[in-house]
C-alpha cells in the first residue's frame, strides 16, 4: 500500500496579520499574486530566443523582492519575509505531515548537499573530507505550491506514489513498464508558480567582531585554485551586532585587534560592517548547535543560543516554464565585484529595501546564451557553495543544467564540465531505463 498523503495547500495568499496568530507560530504565505509572477511562459521562451539578459535580470530581481518582503508573520519579535514562512526540507520530507496552520518555525541547519553530493551518489556517504566544506550551513524552503506537490500523491505505473517518501520513488522507479521512453520516466510536473529555495547561512558571534569573507569576483583568479572557496577569499568584513545602517567602511588596526579569530579562512584585509548589512536572525540554542556540528573547518567556533544565523547566498528556482527560471543570489555588500563575475546587483528595483539590496544576482534561464546551435555556455553559479570541490567545475556551471540531472536511480551526478548544453531528457549520460527524472529537483532526488 503507497503512503498517502493529503495535503491541502490553497494557491491563494495565506498572509494572516501578525496581531491574528500568537507570537511565533508561522503560517505560510504564498507568492503575493498579481504582481508579474509567474510570468507568462511564452514571454519567458522570448526573453530566452533573444538573451534578453535585461528582462530575465529584471524578472529575478521581481521575484527577489516579492520574496522578500513582508509576511506579516512574527517570531521572537522579528517580522520574517514571506519565504521564511515556508516549509522546510524537515517538515516536507519529515516523517509526519506538517500543521499547514500556525506552526512553530523550523530551521535545520545542514552541511549544503552541495559539498558532498559525488561523493554520496558513489555510495561513499560514510566519508567526510572536511577540506570539501567551508563555513557555511544550508537548509531548503519550499512555498506553498511545491511543498503541497511534494507532500501530496501522484498517479503512477501500478499505484500512486508520495514524492516525500524514498519507498514510493523507489517504487516507482522499478515500476515503468519496460517500454517506457527514457524521456517519459518521470514524476509528475510541478505546478505552475512553484518554488525551491536554498538558503545559505555563516554564524556571527552575538559579542564582538565576526570576520565573514566576500567573493573577489573574477579576480578569483588570483588566488590560485579552481575551488576558490570562501576559507580562500582574503578579503573579509568584520561585521558588528552592536552597529547600524548600511556602511562598509574601511576597518581600523583597533577593530582587527578586536576580532574574532576563525580558523582556515585567509582575510588580509579588512572592512567593517554592521551585522545589518546582512538578513539575519538570532539562534535558538538547538540552531547554534546544529550550525556548530555542520561547519567542520570552524570548530574552533563555538556558537550558543543568542549568537546570529546571517544569509550569505540563497538559490531561486520557479516552475514558471518546462526548465524553470533560475537565479541565484550571495551577499555583496558595497560596490560589485570585478568583471561583474557571476552575477551583479545591477538593476535592482528601485527601492529595494535592506538588507535585500546588498545581494548580488545570477541569471540562466537557458543553459545557453540565446538558442542558436553554438551559443556560449550560460555561467551562473553561487560562490558560497558551487566553489566546493565537491562540485566538478562549478565556477563555470549553470543552475539549469545541474538541476536538469536530478534523478533517482541509476547513478545521478553533475555535469563534469559545463562546455557544452545536455540533451534534456534523452542524454544516456544522465537519463536511462534504471532512472526517474524529478522535474529539476535536487531536493525530491536527494530524498531517495
Amino acid at each position: 500500500m503507497k503512503k498517502q498523503l493529503v495535503v491541502l495547500l490553497g494557491t491563494s495568499t495565506l498572509a494572516v496579520a501578525g496581531s491574528a496568530i500568537a507570537q511565533n507560530l508561522i503560517t505560510p504565505v504564498s507568492m503575493p499574486s498579481g504582481q508579474g509572477f509567474p510570468a507568462n511562459p511564452a514571454v519567458i521562451e522570448t526573453w530566452v530566443a533573444a538573451n534578453d539578459v535585461a528582462a530575465m535580470r529584471q524578472h529575478g530581481w521581481l521575484i527577489w523582492s516579492l520574496m522578500t518582503s513582508g509576511s506579516g508573520q512574527v517570531y521572537n519579535n522579528q517580522e520574517l519575509p514571506i519565504w521564511e514562512t515556508w516549509f522546510g526540507s524537515n517538515e516536507v520530507f519529515g516523517p509526519d505531515t506538517p500543521n499547514i496552520g500556525a506552526r512553530a518555525l523550523k530551521r535545520e541547519f545542514i552541511s549544503p548537499v552541495q559539498f558532498h553530493h559525488e561523493r554520496v551518489l558513489a555510495g561513499d556517504a560514510a566519508t567526510t573530507d572536511p577540506a570539501d566544506d567551508d563555513a557555511v550551513v544550508a537548509f531548503n524552503k519550499f512555498d506553498p505550491l511545491s511543498s503541497g506537490f511534494i507532500m501530496g500523491t501522484h498517479p503512477g505505473p501500478g499505484g500512486q506514489y508520495a514524492y516525500n517518501s524514498a519507498s514510493d520513488l523507489q517504487d516507482l522507479n522499478s515500476s515503468w513498464p519496460a517500454s517506457t521512453p527514457v524521456e517519459d520516466r518521470a514524476i509528475a510536473d510541478f505546478p505552475t508558480g512553484a518554488i525551491e529555495l536554498k538558503p545559505t547561512m555563516m554564524g556571527v558571534k552575538a559579542q564582538n567582531l565576526t570576520p565573514l569573507p566576500i567573493w573577489p569576483g573574477s579576480d578569483y583568479t588570483a588566488l590560485g585554485t579552481n575551488n576558490p572557496t570562501p576559507s580562500t577569499w582574503t578579503t573579509c568584513i568584520l561585521i558588528d551586532p552592536a552597529g547600524t545602517g548600511n556602511t562598509v567602511t574601511q576597518a581600523t588596526g583597533t577593530q582587527i585587534a578586536d576580532k574574532v579569530d576563525i580558523p582556515n579562512q585567509s582575510c588580509e584585509n579588512y572592512l567593517y560592517g554592521p551585522i545589518t548589512l546582512l538578513y539575519h536572525f538570532e539562534m535558538t540554542a538547538q540552531e547554534a548547535e546544529d550550525l556548530q556540528n555542520e561547519q567542520p573547518l570552524v570548530q574552533g567556533q563555538t556558537f550558543e543560543a543568542g549568537d546570529y544565523a546571517a544569509l550569505v547566498a540563497i538559490h531561486v528556482s520557479a516552475r514558471e516554464v518546462p526548465n524553470w527560471t533560475w537565479q541565484s543570489f550571495y551577499w555583496q555588500p558595497g560596490a560589485d565585484t570585478t568583471g561583474q563575475f557571476p552575477g551583479s546587483k545591477a538593476d535592482q528595483p528601485t527601492g529595494l529595501a535592506q538588507p535585500w539590496s546588498n545581494y548580488a544576482m545570477c541569471t540562466a534561464y537557458n543553459q545557453t546564451q540565446g538558442v542558436e546551435p553554438g551559443a556560449p555556455m550560460t555561467v551562473c553559479f553561487n560562490p558560497y557553495l558551487e566553489t566546493s570541490p565537491g562540485i566538478p567545475d562549478g565556477i563555470q556551471s549553470n543552475c539549469m543544467s545541474c538541476h536538469g540531472t536530478a534523478v533517482v536511480g541509476g547513478n545521478p551526478h553533475y555535469p563534469p564540465n559545463y562546455d557544452q548544453p545536455i540533451t534534456f531528457f534523452t542524454d544516456p549520460n544522465y537519463y536511462s531505463n534504471e532512472t526517474t527524472r524529478t522535474d529539476f529537483s535536487w531536493a525530491i532526488a536527494d530524498s531517495n
